[in-house]
């Protein structure tokens, strides 16, 4: 069944005021975060970042710099969310290991601790990286034997 044209219209104002809803809350960080800006990854996903939040950064997720090599460098994204909205640190991705051949897991990077202390990111988050590289490190292959 076809929707009415006014249904349409109601649900085309629905949508505008919220997205004006949204544009206000950006607006207000912008004041808060005056650096505030948006960084697109190699895939055009878009993120609000700012240096002025990382010493604030609450959280973090991890991933792959792409989903084809073995080798691919792992990257921690460090960020927090105010009034539903998520910023992160700049830069938004941060080098903190990489995958390998050999095996399973990550091998990290022996100076991810320092590297994020020179980025000012928050300590609390810290322990989430060191706990993520501990349950997910570098397991080489088993070699088969093969029977004499």
């Amino acid at each position: 069944m076809n929707k009415t044209l006014k249904e349409k219209l109601e649900k085309r104002i629905y949508k505008s005021k919220e997205e004006i809803k949204q544009n206000e809350k950006i607006i207000k960080l912008i004041n808060m975060y005056p650096d505030l800006r948006i960084y697109s990854n190699r895939w055009n996903k878009e993120y609000f970042c700012s240096k002025l939040i990382n010493p604030k950064v609450t959280d973090v997720e991890f991933a792959n710099g792409c989903g084809c090599c073995v080798d691919t460098p792992l990257y921690a994204k460090f960020f927090t969310i105010i009034d539903g909205i998520k910023i992160y640190a700049e830069p938004v991705e941060v080098y903190i290991g990489e995958g390998s051949y050999g095996g399973s897991g990550y091998v990290n990077t022996e100076i991810w601790e320092s590297r994020l202390d020179a980025l000012n990111i928050n300590k609390i988050v810290f322990d989430k990286v060191e706990k993520y590289l501990e349950d997910n490190k570098f397991e080489p292959y088993e070699e088969d034997e093969e029977d004499d």
